[in-house]
């Protein structure tokens, strides 16, 4: 069997989430939503009413001097258990913990 290419992993997984997802109406589509799709890059996801978040971290809140007490954490294999022992350090509060103000020019940060 040949391996995949990243592009064609994507590729099969929208057209697997498609195939249990409900498919969107002539309507839906007439207003410019996608249901599943990719870009290249990622699956996306775009129905009515889809309710979609981002979660910031910054950048020290796991840094490399302090590797030594997270990294084993990268090597759970139950995936809700790692992401739930990974949130637990995150919530620990190492780094700066600094966020700008309310004023702050949010697309300067997210550039970084």
């Amino acid at each position: 069997m040949k391996p995949q290419t990243k592009r064609e992993y994507l590729r099969d997984l929208v057209v697997a989430k498609n195939q249990w997802s409900r498919p969107l109406t002539d309507e839906e589509r007439a207003l410019g939503f996608l249901g599943w799709h990719e870009r290249g890059y990622l699956p996306h996801c775009d129905f009515p009413g889809l309710v979609q978040f981002v979660t910031f971290r910054l950048a020290d809140s796991m840094p490399k001097s302090r590797r030594g007490e997270w990294e084993h954490l990268l090597k759970i294999e139950d995936d809700r258990e790692k992401r739930t022992k990974l949130e637990e350090y995150l919530d620990r509060g190492i780094g700066a913990n600094t966020m700008p103000g309310e004023r702050a020019n949010w697309s300067g940060i997210l550039r970084r």
